[in-house]
């Protein structure tokens, strides 16, 4: 399978493993064409464009309405965010920090309806919330908190009213006098991963300030996420837009998204998937050497971590034609750094691992095809889609089930105002997204892993293996990245045991059934 790398007349084509000076060389192409673009008048600006009545939606909310369309109230694109606070809560300070984002970020405020067959959204005016709080305070601490995750639960699988937005609600658990739980919910239609965490930075600001009788300390926005809108579909026009669609058809001809993994007896999904996590942690010695690693082969650690877990998908399944989505965060222009909306694309990056390549090898193409999958980002996946045509279903992911995710989004740690503490909270909702989701991100000088995977394809001893031996193959690789992808020892240190153990009773059992075994005597015919 060729590896091309395509952008406006640039044709970079390889047909076998690239060595590293190619790569350096299609890497210093791309800049120059990045450059290019960058030098383009109105291409990093964007300009605030129409602000009521039947406004844009971006390619991505409308890839969001129409599977809305197919799944009516499918919850597997609820973003659940809450933060636990703890002493004196000021709660005309809360509601009206909700109320100035709420005015701020218009798209929160959106429905979204049909014109025409044409999806659009309205943005409807700004009201000043009535914050729902839910009474625990009068039940021990321990039913308190098994109510929280009650409500947290049935909050993020409520249906979102599109056709009169908004598209965030919030609902607050007093569980004490002074022990609270804000819980905020938002659609995937209006937010991202990068935008809850901008949420949860602007509420503590404003509330810091309006809890101690201070004005706003948050700027004008220079745009709204509809002016976003209205400038992506102004851009992919003509030649840029087909240039693209040619690069990504080329790519993912004949591509298959299905892996071959280990399954339980249902194999189809459900409509919505019940999900779990298994975590996981690299210590601070092998992450470090996993980033060394990278810089000595010229390389980024996604490449490494991407390509080595392609390796296990390729073990695990036989296939050598691997497909990985990867989410990216979209946000190349300065001004939407501080917007809500959802900017967020996914690529699906499609690996060739035939002919059992070593693994450094491995990572050269790897890294050619994140190079040309990012140099072609611009192409929102929907359009990709639409491109391919591949089998769609409303219960799965088109091109790819498997995704792969090093995040970078800052995220939101514990803050102590004067007289209040606010502490970040996970929220499981048992929701799985896609079949497998590996995803990592640096806490300290750790690596950190958590795989999100459907509870109805597999079970959690599958996933735990899967884990110890990603964790294996990768303190391999650093020891010798020019060991053969199917040379690399992946069983942990327990997995091998247990073999052991298992051959052991085995061959015990295989002793004892041939004693209890009487010999029989051959009777020659006589002559």
């Amino acid at each position: 399978m060729a590896i091309k790398i395509r952008y406006q007349g640039y044709d970079l084509e390889f047909d076998h493993y690239p060595t590293k000076a190619e790569i350096e060389q299609a890497r210093q192409a791309l800049q120059v064409i990045v450059s290019q673009r960058l030098e383009n008048p109105g291409y990093a600006t964007i300009e605030p464009a129409q602000t009521a009545g039947e406004l844009p939606n971006s390619f991505a909310q409308e890839w969001l309405w129409s599977l809305e369309q197919m799944a009516p109230g499918n919850p597997t694109y609820h973003l659940p965010f809450g933060v636990r606070l703890s002493g004196r809560l000021d709660a005309g300070a809360l509601e009206r920090a909700i109320t100035v984002i709420l005015t701020r970020h218009q798209v929160l405020r959106a429905a979204f309806i049909s014109v025409d067959g044409r999806p659009v959204q309205m943005i409807g005016p700004v009201q000043v919330p009535t914050l729902p709080v839910l009474d625990a305070t009068a039940v021990p601490k321990s039913a308190g908190e098994a109510e929280c995750a009650r409500v947290l639960r049935a909050e993020s699988r409520r249906p979102f009213d599109f056709a009169h937005g908004p598209m965030v609600r919030a609902v607050l658990l007093r569980l004490g006098i002074e022990e609270h739980v804000l819980f905020l919910m938002v659609h995937h239609i209006a937010a991202d991963a990068w935008s809850l965490n901008l949420l949860i930075r602007e509420l503590i600001t404003l509330y810091e300030s309006f809890s101690q009788g201070k004005p706003s300390p948050l700027g004008e926005l220079p745009i709204q996420y509809s002016d976003y809108a209205h400038w992506q579909r102004n851009r992919l026009q003509a030649g840029m837009l087909e240039d693209l669609i040619s690069y990504w058809k080329s790519r993912l001809a004949s591509a298959t998204s299905s892996i071959s993994l280990p399954r339980k007896q249902l194999v189809e999904y459900k409509q919505i998937s019940s999900g779990s996590r298994s975590n996981f942690v690299l210590g601070a010695e092998l992450s470090e050497a996993l980033r060394l690693l990278g810089n000595q082969e010229g390389v980024t650690l996604f490449v490494v971590l991407l390509a080595a877990f392609q390796t296990l998908l390729y073990r695990w399944s036989g296939q050598d034609d691997i497909v990985v989505g990867s989410p990216i965060a979209g946000r190349s222009r300065v001004e939407t750094e501080g917007l809500m909306g959802c900017f967020i694309n996914t690529l699906p990056l499609r690996t060739d691992l035939s002919g059992n390549p070593r693994f450094r090898e491995l990572l050269w193409q790897v890294h050619a095809v994140t190079i040309g999958a990012f140099s072609h980002q611009d192409l929102p996946f929907d359009k990709i889609v639409e491109a391919i045509r591949p089998e769609r279903s409303a219960e799965r992911t088109p091109l790819y089930e498997v995704i792969f995710d090093l995040n970078n989004t800052p995220p939101v740690e514990n803050v102590d105002l004067k007289n209040l503490k606010v502490r970040p909270l996970g929220i499981e909702v048992g929701i799985a997204k896609v079949a497998l989701l590996l995803d990592m991100w640096w806490s300290g000088p750790s690596l950190l892993g958590s795989i999100e995977y459907s509870t109805d394809l597999f079970d959690t001893i599958t996933i735990e293996r899967f884990a110890e031996q990603f964790a294996t193959l990768l303190q391999n690789i650093v020891r010798g990245p020019d060991v053969r992808l199917n040379a690399i020892d992946v069983l942990s240190a327990r997995e091998r045991q247990k073999r052991m153990m298992d051959e052991r009773t085995h061959e015990s059992y295989r002793r004892e059934k041939f004693k209890s075994v009487k010999p029989r005597t051959l009777k020659l015919p006589s002559t």
